[in-house]
């Protein structure tokens, strides 16, 4: 007859087996119990398979002088990526096809993306990048009078990144003239180049990005606070994503803004 495990336990005459068979029994489930969290919530190998898509946005996302993608986002990405012993692998391009990556594929982590209702339903959003007050501006010489009012402006050309947060904002708001760029640069030349009015952008970016493509930024103005275009910029996974996968990215991210991580980042790119 096998002596049951119970019987093990309960045997009063020999202590010290009892001790042995209660530690063992405890060491099988806790092993068992690691290998179901494996299995069940750590999908090591979906999470190398994770592309990582994003865009040239200064000073989130900017090109390095070696090439390299740098940025206050982009340390953010490799500190999340850190956290869980893994190297991420970023491609910048084009936002309008990261964007269509992001939406139709697996596996996407996408960054740094506005989140609006518009998108609400479209991503798993992992956390909030940063937030940005946003404005409309425009060349000092054309816009001498004060603008009291955001419709005193529609009519006027503006700049817009294709499939961009701020071009499905112009649509939302019926711009009548809207000439779309591949990159955020494009719509700054435009702009100091006089071919079109206006660009819609944060603080932060326009004065980051004039001085950085040694244009003058005395020589436009904030014409009008745009509050519906208030940017919180995220991370965000393709909808078809594990969403164990965006779990374990989510904690990632809670724990480097705990750890200080995040703050240092910060402190250093002036944010």
């Amino acid at each position: 007859m096998k002596t049951s495990t119970f019987t093990l336990l309960s045997n009063r005459k020999n202590p010290k087996n009892s001790n042995i068979n209660f530690i063992v029994i405890v060491l099988c489930f806790v092993c068992s119990f690691e290998l179901f969290s494996a299995e069940n919530l750590v999908p090591l190998n979906k999470l190398k398979q994770i592309k990582v898509v994003t865009e040239y946005f200064a000073p989130y996302q900017i090109k390095n002088e070696d090439g390299s993608l740098g940025g206050f986002a982009t340390e953010i990405i490799y500190a999340i990526f850190n956290e869980l012993a893994l190297k991420p692998h970023i491609q910048p391009m084009a936002w309008a096809r990261a964007y269509d990556l992001s939406i139709k594929e697996e596996n996407i982590l996408i960054y740094s993306i506005v989140r609006n209702p518009e998108r609400e339903n479209l991503f798993h959003w992992v956390g909030n990048i940063s937030n940005e007050k946003s404005y409309l501006w425009g060349i000092k010489s054309k816009f001498i009078k004060p603008i009291d009012n955001i419709n005193q402006l529609k009519s006027y050309s503006i700049t817009a990144v294709r499939n961009g947060y701020d071009h499905q904002y112009l649509l939302d708001n019926h711009f009548e003239k809207i000439y779309l760029t591949v990159t955020d640069n494009q719509k700054m030349f435009m702009l100091y180049r006089n071919r079109i009015d206006l660009l819609i952008g944060s603080d932060k970016t326009v004065k980051w990005r004039s001085k950085h493509l040694s244009l003058n930024i005395n020589d436009i103005k904030q014409l009008i606070a745009v509050p519906d275009f208030n940017i919180n910029l995220n991370l965000a996974f393709s909808l078809k994503t594990n969403k164990e996968t965006v779990l374990l990215f989510q904690n990632a991210f809670d724990k480097i803004k705990k750890n200080g991580t995040y703050h240092k980042i910060e402190q250093k790119w002036g944010l």
